[in-house]
């Protein structure tokens, strides 16, 4: 069973809480794909939408939206 952070917002002891009440993985809600090695407690995530087409479905699952996550996670000054 997988756990969600509400509002993305986590810790170490809330990711510690979930370990130990029997959740085997949290996401945030940091957008982009997750690699072998990610930090199970620390899971990013791809909006899946009900008006996206086949194609932007195919694009998001294979990483043709990770440079439109990363832009999107820029701060300005």
């Amino acid at each position: 069973m997988a756990f969600s952070y509400p509002y993305g917002e986590y810790n170490e002891e809330i990711k510690k809480l979930a370990e130990e009440a029997g959740f085997a993985c949290a996401f945030t809600a940091k957008p982009g794909m997750n690699k072998e090695g990610t930090d199970l407690w620390n899971l990013r995530r791809i909006a899946i939408n009900g008006d996206d087409s086949l194609s932007d479905f195919k694009k998001k699952i294979t990483g043709g939206y990770g440079i439109l996550h990363k832009l999107a996670q820029i701060k300005p000054d």
